[in-house]
Formats: C-alpha cells, structure tokens, sequence
C-alpha cells in the first residue's frame, strides 16, 4: 500500500479582515510566516475591513472578487483568512 506525502508548497492567497474598525488588527507578518510554517506559499495579500461578517460569504461581494481576482492572477491553491 503506498501513501502519497503532501508537500507543502501551496500557493496561497492571504485574506486579512479587520472587524468591527479593526482596534485589534493582527498583525500581517505573524500571519504570513503562520501560512509559510503550516506548508503554504503566499503568492497575494488582500485586506478589508468591516463591521460585521456576511452570512455568506464572510466578506462582501466586492472583496469576493477581489479575492476570486487574486487567485486566478497567481493560480493560487488555496485562500487562507485571518480576523480580528
């Protein structure tokens, strides 16, 4: 029986959300080298603010395509969020 290994190495588009005026924004570079130690590469960063998250989608539609944007421009393999 064999037994395919992950290798990392994912590219990775970086969504950093500040809820609520972000008073306690995290900070990007934690979240980067975060991403890079569990096996990701970050290929893009997107940032945004808002009150409160969308039901559906976290963020609204225009940071949706924003990020849908990010991924088809670095053919990115994974989209990873982080809020505060």
């Amino acid at each position: 029986m064999f037994f395919e290994l992950h290798s990392g190495g994912e590219r990775a588009v970086l969504v950093q959300i500040a809820i609520d005026g972000g008073a306690n924004e995290p900070d990007l570079g934690e979240f980067i080298e975060l991403v890079r130690s569990a096996g990701g590469e970050p290929a893009a960063v997107v940032r945004g603010s808002r009150r409160s998250p969308t039901a559906k989608y976290f963020v609204g539609e225009g940071k949706l395509e924003e990020i849908a944007e990010e991924v088809a421009n670095t053919e990115a393999e994974l989209v990873v969020f982080n809020h505060a």
